[in-house]
């Protein structure tokens, strides 16, 4: 008897700024085609505005396996939020790469991001005198 379930994430990593023209595959290729780091099951792809107006993008990068040739670096991501892993995509652009918080292991849902509103809060009037 078989069943077909999705592969189960063993190691998600953070891109936390890209590019507005970096692409999911893009991504997919610079990390498991070009540098060998794993299997990808799934790429999330979130575009924000920066306060200069700038479009970038974060990606999560989830994956099904991961080469243990580079277990030393995952350990490294792990054992904090400030170790980052650069990846040099397109000489001389890089990208900075930082462990993935957990609770986003397997892509965003409206239990995990915060930003997920399920309804969108009602306009007002803020008059200049109030704060």
């Amino acid at each position: 008897m078989s069943s077909t379930t999705s592969s189960p994430i063993v190691f998600s990593l953070c891109i936390p700024f890209a590019h507005a023209n970096i692409t999911k595959q893009r991504v997919k290729d610079a990390l498991e085609r070009d540098c060998h780091l794993g299997t990808i099951a799934s790429i999330d792809a979130v575009s924000k505005t920066t306060k200069a107006g700038k479009k970038i993008q974060r990606f999560f990068v989830h994956f099904s396996e991961w080469n243990s040739e580079f277990d030393a670096e995952k350990e490294r991501l792990l054992s904090s939020r400030d170790e980052k892993l650069r990846i040099v995509y397109d000489d001389p652009w890089w990208w900075d790469i930082t462990a993935a918080d957990p609770k986003f292991a397997g892509g965003f849902t409206k239990k995990n991001f915060e930003g997920f509103k399920d309804k969108r809060p009602k306009a007002f009037v803020k008059k200049s005198d109030e704060e």
